[in-house]
């Protein structure tokens, strides 16, 4: 037929470089059978396991990714959510310093006590105006820290220069305490305006006060008799 080799003489094909199908393979093509059967048994093997493990990488993988973004979250304080700011000097009320400055005060010798709409003092964190039982107008002053207290002590030093001492109606920056306040604090006397002027602190406290009159004498005698604070 055309296309085919011509056949041999005895009727068969002509020999051919190929293998009759009934001829027997020899061992070397076996065993290279063999041993790609084997490769492509532990390929698979090899697939199954690479799965499986990749498998249970994303699984746990996922879990941990969670776990992983609530770590990076940093944990709230404890007490966060509260709305008052931490408690200032002189304890309580709530941190607000107008009220811890108010919770200080005898409110039997310091009556009427209002916010002014601006301080004198650059440094205090709350200001209040008081009257006396005796009519006299008192100014009280909470500050933030000791640093605050003593710049405004520093502050009303520029107002004068040192004469004397207080008692005897001059200029003067001293110290005093008392059997109730035995801390005490500094005590600044001095002119200004035609006026004599009191100012004193409670250093452990971060308190002032501050009040004036015309007559130094009548004012030294109301300052060694008043005592605006809460016993």
């Amino acid at each position: 037929m055309p296309g085919l080799p011509p056949r041999s003489g005895d009727g068969h094909a002509p020999a051919t470089g190929g293998l009759r199908e009934d001829a027997h393979q020899p061992a070397a093509g076996r065993h290279m059978m063999l041993i790609d059967r084997r490769l492509l048994a532990g390929g698979g093997g090899l697939l199954l396991v690479l799965m499986i493990v990749f498998g249970v990488l994303a699984f746990t993988g996922g879990n941990g990714g969670g776990d992983s973004v609530t770590a990076a979250v940093p944990a709230r304080p404890a007490g966060a959510g509260a709305a008052s700011a931490a408690p200032g000097a002189g304890g309580g009320a709530g941190g607000n310093p107008r009220e811890v400055l108010r919770a200080l005060l005898n409110p039997a010798v310091m009556t009427g006590c209002t916010t002014p709409a601006r301080s004198d003092s650059a440094y205090a964190d709350a200001t209040l105006i008081c009257k006396t039982l005796s009519g006299m107008e008192v100014r009280a002053f909470h500050f933030p820290n000791r640093s605050a207290l003593d710049r405004q002590i520093g502050a009303r030093e520029t107002f004068y220069v040192d004469e004397g001492n207080c008692d005897d109606g001059q200029q003067r920056s001293e110290q005093w305490s008392s059997p109730a306040e035995t801390s005490g604090g500094s005590r600044l006397c001095y002119f200004y305006a035609n006026q004599f002027y009191e100012f004193w602190t409670y250093d452990s406290r971060l308190i002032a006060f501050t009040a004036d009159d015309q007559a130094a004498a009548r004012i030294n005698d109301w300052w060694h008799s008043f005592d605006p604070l809460r016993r």
